[in-house]
């Protein structure tokens, strides 16, 4: 209820990490859908390096960035091509000139009620994002499981401190949050180990 188009964004993010799970060649063109189908899915480019496996991450990051960049203009550039100057300000300006909303699930609005109803820069949530992706990049294992944690994070982050945060948000959230746990990989030892980058659960004395 109340998701919106979120929905399809969880879909097309499901698609690429069902292919980074089983399906590796077909990654680069689901990222591709992924990234074309809103524009805060470009907040996932930075932790990308978690998807990369292999001796030389950078030669695969670019390789897998010119396929899905493809997808991407084969999607979007027929709509710009269409009309240009409304494209841009649909898909940019928009979201810029967008009021701040006194009713959003943000921090900010409590910054909001607290400083006399100024209304937060608008860089707040950019900034924001730069600790979740440090974080991210550091904590979260390369694996689809730590790719999806750290998508989850810095979207929480992102729309917790944005002008405009609502459940249709948070609905993307949760699916990535849900999916970091679905891609998880079990250790040799056949225990269900957090492939995100947290310690593995103690194991209970036998009888408990």
């Amino acid at each position: 209820d109340m998701s919106w188009t979120e929905p399809l964004l969880v879909f097309t993010f499901s698609l690429a990490m069902f292919c980074a799970c089983r399906w590796r060649k077909g990654l680069p063109w689901a990222l591709g859908l992924f990234l074309a189908t809103k524009q805060y899915s470009v907040l996932a480019l930075p932790v990308l390096f978690l998807l990369v496996e292999g001796p030389n991450p950078l030669k695969q990051i670019l390789k897998m960035m010119a396929k899905a960049g493809l997808v991407v203009a084969a999607i979007t550039l027929p709509f710009f091509a269409w009309n240009p100057h409304e494209f841009i300000r649909a898909i940019v300006q928009l979201q810029i000139v967008q009021p701040f909303r006194a009713d959003a699930l943000s921090y900010l609005v409590w910054i909001y009620n607290h400083n006399g109803g100024h209304a937060p820069p608008i860089w707040i949530p950019l900034l924001a994002v730069i600790p979740a992706i440090v974080l991210g990049l550091r904590r979260c294992a390369r694996s689809p499981a730590g790719f999806a944690a750290a998508v989850a994070l810095i979207s929480l982050f992102f729309f917790a401190f944005s002008k405009q945060a609502f459940s249709n948000y948070y609905f993307f959230v949760a699916g990535a949050a849900l999916w970091s746990v679905a891609a998880m990989r079990p250790l040799s030892d056949g225990r269900s180990a957090a492939a995100i980058g947290v310690p593995s659960p103690v194991p209970l004395p036998s009888g408990e």
